[in-house]
């Protein structure tokens, strides 16, 4: 039978039953079958027709046997004791080797010299002659090395004169017995290789075994399937079944491990695995057929490791090696292969080792720049793909930063200065600073100070003690209309000394600004959590997170809500107040009604048809960027492979 379990990709496969070319009701030709046990011990008399045999010796153990070996089979018919056989001992079944190992079901009519009435089932490792010396008592009521009771009910007896149906169920792990329809005993666990079935006498004469027939149980099959995880799967359950005429059903019995299979009637079976482990999973179903027989099929899917949360930064530095753990690898115990990862527009800087998941960027100053559209996709085995992120990387210097040079005055009093220990001091003016839309800057900026080589002394800014030709990096705070830092020159000589200050790309006339992205439902890896930052102001989490940068002021306002609760904030406010140039980035951590409402606003607001059409995709894990009056600056959804969406994302001003 087939069954699939859940991942992320949707596959189904057909379910069927084989034809037969057995009828329902198959008959057993009993001629072929032979005696086992001494030949003194039993007379077995197979009726003409070939479906009854008659038993007539009260002996020692006999058996009458199949020549043929079964591993999934039933047999039924009908058992009696002449009304005038005398004795009260055992009748039954036997499967097996009678020679080497067998399985007895037998049924006593009356207790007897240590011998229990009622029904028993045996195992036991030897011969009939084997078992017959254990004698009576403890061959049915011992547990030794080579013989095991496995169930026993000593609730009734047979009756001379009386014609019982029975029922035996072969399987290979298990057998079912039934006297007239009522199950005697059920036990699975067994370990039973294909045997000859047949019947067993001992000490008891005068048995007619009759109308013997065997059914066919569908045998469901056992399924192996190598998925990439991150996919749901569906499959159907399969068997096959001699008996042509029989209906079927099927059910799920238990759940893997990890991930989560759901039955779909009438054989269907979806799995989604946990995006935190991998390696193979497991699950079983039943077929039963109209005769409630039935047998478990075992679903095992191979699940690859596929998922990737990815975390990028925005800028790294030139002549400076940067790692990034890639997050490949399932927080389970994987017996199977690393996935494979692949970079479109990967800068030549950019490696990758599969075996560790680290990405290693090492660039040098002739990568100084801004690399756009860098997308990480993963595969594992050519099982689809999961697209792990779009990113915007820029390389930045670490010293000497020529993407902005601003010049600034020493301005040296008439007398000179001096602190209280008598070191000289200046002050270094640095004028009104403006962005690419010709703003004036301000507030907390980071720069990079130098001592040029030639001084005689260190100098002192900002608390901060900077030797001849060193380099440090501190934060300004500046003033719109220009700023000045006092500085300190560590000598009581005077002379000159040499400053450049340089201040990150970041703040340069092109006015890039950026947008870090990561959304994360709440059923998404443990490997994911939501992230949104612009401009380096972190926005607060909730279901739905959302920034906008007001371009009139350079203002920037952060939200992080409850789905539920958007319409209670001002933001419904901000978004009718949206003017052409202003920024909004939006994360989704989850999808429902406030939402959609929230995202129709936007989309009523800003009228534009590639955000329109981008905002009918989005589900939970979802994220864009949106300019007002230039468009879309990047968008990204997940399709329900569970770990998330990452975006980096940079925006020029004066484009």
């Amino acid at each position: 039978m087939f069954s699939f379990r859940r991942t992320d990709i949707a596959l189904a496969l057909s379910c069927f039953a084989a034809s037969s070319y057995t009828l329902a009701a198959d008959y057993v030709d009993l001629h072929s079958w032979t005696q086992a046990g001494a030949s003194s011990a039993g007379n077995w008399s197979v009726a003409s027709s070939g479906h009854s045999v008659y038993q007539s010796i009260n002996g020692n153990p006999t058996a009458f046997m199949s020549t043929e070996k079964y591993s999934y089979r039933t047999f039924k018919g009908k058992i009696k004791v002449d009304s005038n056989a005398g004795d009260d001992d055992w009748i039954g079944f036997i499967l097996g080797d009678p020679n080497s190992e067998f399985y007895i079901f037998d049924w006593k009519k009356g207790d007897q010299s240590g011998a229990k009435k009622g029904y028993k089932l045996i195992h036991h490792k030897g011969s009939l002659a084997s078992f017959q010396a254990m004698g009576w008592g403890p061959s049915h009521e011992s547990n030794t090395s080579t013989n095991t009771i496995l169930a026993r009910n000593t609730s009734k007896g047979w009756t001379h004169g009386t014609s019982y149906n029975f029922e035996m169920q072969v399987y290979a792990n298990r057998i079912v017995t039934k006297i007239d329809g009522v199950t005697i005993f059920d036990i699975s666990g067994l370990d039973i290789k294909p045997s000859r079935f047949g019947f067993f006498n001992w000490s008891q004469g005068k048995v007619n075994y009759n109308a013997i027939e065997q059914l066919y149980p569908p045998i469901a099959a056992n399924i192996t399937e190598e998925i990439v995880q991150g996919v749901s799967k569906t499959v159907r359950g399969s068997w096959t079944d001699q008996n042509n005429t029989d209906t079927h059903s099927c059910k799920l019995l238990g759940q893997p491990r990890y991930g989560s299979v759901t039955f779909v009637s009438p054989c269907s079976f979806t799995y989604v695995p946990d995006p935190d482990h991998d390696g193979a999973q497991t699950f079983q179903y039943r077929v039963t057929d109209n005769s409630n027989l039935y047998t478990d099929g075992t679903v095992t899917l191979n699940v690859l490791s596929a998922g990737s949360s990815i975390v990028m930064p925005h800028y790294i530095e030139a002549e400076k090696t940067t790692n990034v753990n890639m997050k490949l690898k399932s927080e389970g115990t994987s017996v199977f292969d690393n996935p494979n990862i692949s970079v479109t527009n990967m800068p030549s800087f950019m490696s990758f080792d599969k075996d560790t998941g680290i990405l290693t960027m090492k660039p040098d100053l002739d990568d100084l720049g801004l690399y756009e559209d860098i997308r990480f996709k993963t595969s594992n085995n050519g099982l689809g793909s999961y697209d792990a992120g779009v990113f915007d990387l820029a390389v930045i210097p670490q010293n000497n930063n020529d993407f902005l040079k601003q010049s600034f005055v020493v301005v040296p009093s008439d007398t000179p200065l001096a602190d209280y220990q008598d070191n000289l001091v200046a002050t270094i003016k640095i004028p009104a600073l403006k962005s690419g839309e010709d703003k004036l800057v301000e507030g907390p900026h980071q720069v990079t100070i130098k001592a040029d080589a030639s001084n005689l002394a260190p100098v002192i800014i900002e608390g901060t003690e900077i030797s001849p030709g060193e380099s440090v990096s501190m934060t300004i705070d500046l003033v719109r209309s220009g700023t000045s830092i006092p500085m300190r020159y560590s000598s009581k000589e005077e002379g000159v000394s040499k400053v450049t200050i340089n201040f990150p790309w970041i703040d340069s006339p092109d006015d890039l600004r950026y947008v870090i992205q990561r959304t994360c439902a709440s059923t998404d890896s443990s490997r994911c959590s939501p992230v949104m930052e612009m401009d380096r102001t972190k926005v607060p989490n909730g279901q739905v997170q959302v920034a906008i940068r007001k371009a009139v002021d350079a203002s920037y306002l952060t939200y992080g809500f409850a789905a539920s609760n958007w319409a209670s904030t001002d933001l419904a406010n901000q978004i009718s107040g949206l003017t052409n140039d202003d920024i909004v980035a939006v994360n989704l951590n989850v999808n429902n009604s406030y939402t959609k409402a929230l995202l129709s606003a936007l989309s009523s607001k800003l009228g534009n048809s590639e955000l329109t059409s981008a905002i009918g995709s989005m589900g939970a894990d979802s994220s864009f960027v949106y300019q007002v009056g230039k468009g879309l600056e990047s968008f990204k959804t997940d399709s329900g492979y569970r770990w998330g969406t990452s975006a980096v994302t940079w925006i020029n001003l004066d484009d």
